[in-house]
């Protein structure tokens, strides 16, 4: 079962090509970009769920990517990781919408775990349809007058 689909952006193949396997492994359909137009070009027609994307790339940067493509799609959670990890990086990627960064080297369990809590707090982020509004609410007032229907069966 396909979890979800992320975007892998980074100049440099080899780094692409690993996390791009790491995320298979564990069920993610995958796209590769390899720089922040072709990456643009993906979040527009593919639609990901996630984009991990290298900070410091030639052409078109992690951060002009960012930027570029909260202005497209502003709900798109972004996990920057950078081979040049800096407190001035992290801040500044935070502070352009970044989801979370992640320095690199780190392992695949490191990254499969910041990729699954990003896609669950956007999960947790979103409104509830209608339908399941209805269902909770119900949920919540049956078991309410339950509890009132049983406290006044108790005082008899």
């Amino acid at each position: 079962m396909i979890q979800a689909s992320d975007l892998i952006v980074d100049d440099e193949p080899s780094v692409r090509q690993t996390i791009s396997e790491w995320m298979r492994i564990k069920n993610f359909h995958v796209f590769e970009a390899e720089g922040g137009r072709q990456a643009m070009e993906m979040i527009r027609r593919d639609d990901p769920d996630i984009v991990i994307s290298d900070v410091v790339m030639p052409g078109m940067d992690g951060f002009q990517l960012l930027k570029e493509a909260k202005a497209v799609r502003a709900d798109i959670p972004f996990l920057m990781i950078s081979g040049y990890p800096s407190y001035s990086t992290a801040a500044d990627i935070m502070k352009y919408g970044a989801s979370d960064y992640l320095p690199k080297p780190f392992t695949p369990d490191e990254l499969v775990n910041r990729v699954s809590r990003t896609l669950n707090l956007k999960a947790l982020s979103k409104p509830l349809d209608p339908a399941r509004g209805i269902i909770l609410a119900f949920g919540i007032s049956s078991t309410m007058w339950m509890f009132i229907i049983g406290a006044i069966l108790a005082l008899f």
